[in-house]
């Protein structure tokens, strides 16, 4: 994961290999497609439903870090042909999507059904290519990142990218297209620290001067799309269309008093969104989780706790994510508890608000 190795996500050898055979090196979002289904083979499972049931079983396993070196040329469409299915031989969980992304110095650009070149002739830095057998080699998750940025992306698509790699879901966002909601309970591919780190030592690199400024809106362990787009509405500035809350921190573990365990029988409790220092917790009550009379009893159970410690709760249903009014209604909840003015910093708020929950994909555009 590039220069900070010790905050990866995933674990890779010690030792750097050369990759002067290296015939292959993806990048972009399939390289990220890639370190997905490696470490969770349900991404398979969820996007082929050929897949077999023993995928489930298969443990995750570490890549060893390489020489920076891009191939001259693009591969033949036949080569590329047999290195894809002798990957899918020996590695049958992993998943992505065609066509493929593929870094190259030189030779033929132009993408065809089964692959999209793009030219490196950035130096690459140490440690930011993985192996994944004898030809064939990935970009780091933070190097595919920046890879990423560097495309014609507008700010509030890439902090969603940003999100869901430091988040514990995923989505077709930085995993395959499927037909399902996604997947949960997942590990992350990195983490702010490690891309701040990163692109500050790769200035260099195409993108990472663009997500080293977003960063400061980023943050670590959402755990679902739905609370990374609650987020960013309340918390980015008002230029943006945001409510300048403040971004949260994200399922935050808050230890239980004595008398909060007596309430709840638990000895921590994961706030969706939080903000410590005024002790607030808005949890994003979703309709998969917080259905039926035994959810009902453990959330009031939950939030009697966390009162008697002196925390708010605010809730917020999926029907209310979805409302502006509601939306604006909670914001103002939000703003009181923290202490913060009203303040009307720029023009055309309200039209800005609309745009930013659209953009996020909190309601529909029309």
């Amino acid at each position: 994961m590039g220069s900070s190795s010790k905050h990866s996500a995933f674990s890779s050898e010690n030792t750097t290999r050369s990759v002067s055979n290296v015939k292959v090196v993806f990048g972009f979002r399939t390289a990220l497609q890639i370190h997905r289904s490696m470490h969770d083979p349900r991404m398979r499972a969820l996007c082929d439903a050929t897949a077999p049931p023993k995928l489930l079983e298969q443990p995750a396993f570490g890549l060893s870090t390489c020489s920076a070196s891009i191939p001259q040329a693009a591969p033949s469409d036949a080569d590329l042909k047999n290195m894809l299915e002798r990957m899918r031989e020996r590695n049958p969980h992993l998943a992505f999507d065609r066509p493929v992304h593929l870094l190259v110095k030189s030779g033929r650009k132009h993408p065809t059904p089964r692959a999209a070149f793009h030219s490196c002739a950035s130096k690459i830095p140490s440690r930011a290519l993985l192996r994944l057998d004898e030809k064939i080699a990935i970009a780091s998750p933070n190097l595919a990142l920046c890879q990423i940025a560097s495309t014609q992306m507008d700010f509030v698509s890439l902090l969603l990218i940003l999100w869901e790699a430091c988040g514990t879901y995923c989505t077709s966002i930085t995993g395959v297209h499927s037909g399902g909601s996604g997947l949960f309970d997942t590990k992350p591919l990195t983490n702010t620290r490690s891309l701040k780190a990163f692109c500050s030592k790769n200035s260099h690199l195409r993108g990472s001067l663009k997500i080293a400024r977003c960063l400061r809106y980023v943050a670590d362990g959402s755990a679902s799309p739905r609370e990374t787009e609650l987020a960013l509405y309340f918390g980015l500035p008002e230029r943006y269309g945001g409510w300048n809350l403040g971004i949260p921190r994200m399922n935050e573990k808050v230890i239980a008093s004595e008398k909060a365990f007596a309430i709840a029988g638990r000895r921590s409790f994961r706030c969706d969104l939080c903000w410590r220092e005024a002790r607030l917790d808005v949890e994003y009550q979703s309709n998969q989780e917080h259905q039926g009379e035994a959810m009902r009893i453990s959330d009031s159970r939950r939030a009697n706790a966390l009162a008697a410690m002196g925390w708010t709760v605010i809730g917020i249903t999926n029907n209310e994510a979805s409302s502006l009014s509601a939306l604006g209604t909670i914001a103002n909840a939000i703003r009181k508890q923290l202490g913060k003015r009203a303040r009307r910093n720029v023009g055309n708020l309200g039209d800005r608000r609309l745009e930013l929950c659209r953009k996020l994909g909190l309601i529909p555009f029309w």
